[in-house]
């Protein structure tokens, strides 16, 4: 789980076959212990009661995306826990989104048909969002150090 190696590809590729199966978008992949690791290809947060949550990366791939958006709530003032997540408590999140290069910062409005808060964007996922949209446009000087410009 922490190599990015095309076979580790496969569990999140039968994932995702199996939640794309079921009606879903996406799959949550679970760790060997039952509590959650990832998205097939995302890292998972979830805010609770104004907390943003998300699981330390023991069974997971590090990821540049997590830690940025990690930074960017702790410029924005959020508080910040990295710890496990047990999946009844994916449930009675207020909010939840995945990270990631394609994902960027995406909400999730229900997970196994329970909808998670009020089933869209959460306050908490739009001000992240558009936080990270900022930053990676150039339009955030704060976290300019983290762009690299193309002509």
């Amino acid at each position: 789980a922490k190599a990015k190696a095309s076979a580790n590809y496969f569990n999140s590729q039968m994932a995702n076959f199996e939640a794309v199966d079921a009606g879903y978008d996406e799959a949550i992949l679970l760790d060997p212990q039952g509590f959650v690791a990832e998205g097939p290809g995302e890292c998972l947060f979830i805010v609770k009661e104004g907390v943003i949550i998300t699981p330390p990366n023991d069974t997971s791939l590090e990821s540049i995306t997590q830690n940025s958006v990690i930074e960017i709530a702790h410029s924005l003032g959020y508080e910040v826990r990295r710890e496990r997540i047990a999946r009844d408590q994916l449930y009675a999140a207020d909010e939840a989104f995945f990270t990631g290069t394609a994902a960027e910062v995406t909400p999730i409005s229900n997970i196994d048909g329970r909808i998670i808060g009020k089933g869209e964007m959460g306050e908490i996922t739009s001000r992240l969002q558009k936080a990270y949209f900022a930053v990676v446009t150039g339009k955030d000087p704060k976290f300019e150090h983290w762009l690299t410009y193309v002509k």
